[in-house]
């Protein structure tokens, strides 16, 4: 256990872009789940399980979002020597932190040694993805670059029987492509790369203009 919280410490502190799951192998296909909730895959081979990657824009962040997940577990893991901090039982949990990087490992046996596997796949950091541009044209619309994941948010329409908003959605008809409803007050799509870093970007059509933080028609 000294060597190998020896070794981990020689790489901790970040700052990191995250973990690529692809450069992991054992892991399958990633969830992009929430922001404050990171990327999920699932754990194959011997000791199956799960493992969670929260990529923030900084150490704080990320050893609030370890400390939460710590706290999920009613038996209060104890500290492990791996990274900036962690806590498990080296066995079947392990939280890490590695710099702005948040690792959480629950898998049947050997949970310390997939965490560090995890930290060694720690990319450089590199700059946090830029807003890429929208454009629509005949209800289709398409978010510029190459994305792992890209969800779609439309203006709700207001109900003319209960006078509440309706929401309304974008159909995906690609990775990077959805047809829209008709006259959107606004369509944004939140893209994810490949580390789980994400960003959010909004469309409103050239007669319409709506304040960043809050969008006409949202709740």
């Amino acid at each position: 256990m000294v060597l190998l919280w020896l070794v981990a410490s020689a790489f901790a502190g970040g700052p990191w872009s995250g973990i690529d799951p692809g450069s992991v192998s054992g892991l399958g296909p990633p969830i992009y789940l929430a922001p404050e909730a990171g990327w999920a895959a699932t754990v194959e081979g011997e000791h199956p399980g799960r493992v969670r990657v929260f990529v923030a824009h900084s150490a704080h962040e990320a050893s609030k979002w370890a400390q939460a997940e710590r706290d999920q577990h009613p038996d209060h893991p104890p500290d492990y020597p791996l990274g900036d901090e962690a806590y498990g039982n080296g066995y079947s949990l392990m939280i890490l932190r590695d710099g702005n990087v948040a690792i959480e490992v629950t898998r049947k046996g050997a949970a310390a040694e997939l965490a560090h596997q995890l930290e060694g796949a720690l990319a450089k950091a590199s700059a946090w993805p830029a807003a890429p541009e929208l454009t629509v044209h005949d209800q289709t619309v398409r978010v510029a670059g190459t994305w792992a994941r890209v969800t779609w948010r439309v203006s709700p329409v207001i109900d003319p029987n209960t006078f509440l908003p309706r929401p309304l959605t974008a159909l995906p008809t690609g990775a990077n492509t959805a047809h829209l409803p008709a006259d959107p007050k606004w369509i944004q799509a939140r893209v994810w790369d490949a580390y789980g870093r994400y960003v959010d970007t909004r469309w409103t059509p050239p007669d319409r203009w709506t304040p960043p933080d809050k969008a006409e028609g949202e709740p």
